[in-house]
């Protein structure tokens, strides 16, 4: 089963955000996903472990919402060979240097080492602000894969608020937004967005 983590450094860079945006993409297109939201100040019993939470058997894809920097203490096996990690960052001075220290341990914890493989994903991008081109010379030199740009918009606020993803808006409204995924969901193996399909009715 492929399994996709989404981990940060320090936590606030829309994490969550973005794990709720993916599983709405897969609902849409028919996938079967199992959200493990693992931030303990969601998690009714502390001593409840991932095997006790039930699967639903469709399930092709698992997708981990980790608290920051989780996924550097996670038991050994737990990541295996073709899983996927997203590290998503902001465009500030504090994210960007967490992030630099964070991919230096993720290179030293043999993550990589057995064949999983790291994107990180600029978040909270705004044009040609400073820190914006900052975080993108920053990624240049990096070796782990910069994989999206995902821009500050008022269409994930629009789409929150009536409890939707992005994938979930009208075409027209967010063509701009939809657009930045793409690399992302290739990455990640998912079915591209097709135009037409996400179109509502």
């Amino acid at each position: 089963m492929q399994q996709i983590y989404i981990a940060n450094p320090k936590g606030g860079c829309g994490e969550t955000a973005i794990a709720a945006a993916l599983a709405g993409y897969c609902s849409r297109h028919d996938l079967g996903i199992q959200l493990i939201d693992q931030n303990p100040q969601y998690v009714p019993n502390k001593g409840q472990t991932e095997q006790q939470l039930p699967l639903p058997h469709n399930t092709e894809l698992r997708l981990h919402n980790l608290p920051s920097a989780t996924l550097l203490g996670l038991p050994k096996g737990h990541i295996q060979s073709g899983d996927k990690v997203i590290v998503p960052v902001l465009p500030s001075p504090t994210d960007i240097t967490a992030c630099m220290r964070y991919t230096l341990a993720l290179y030293r914890s043999g993550v990589l080492a057995i064949g999983a493989q790291v994107a990180l994903v600029g978040n909270g991008m705004r044009g040609n602000a400073h820190y914006c081109k900052t975080l993108m010379q920053h990624f240049e030199q990096r070796e782990v894969p910069y994989m999206a740009n995902l821009q500050e918009s008022q269409n994930y606020l629009r789409a929150m608020s009536q409890g939707l993803s992005i994938f979930d808006l009208p075409t027209d409204q967010a063509e701009l937004e939809l657009s930045l995924w793409e690399p992302l969901l290739q990455w990640l193996h998912l079915p591209v967005i097709q135009q037409q399909a996400m179109q509502r009715a």
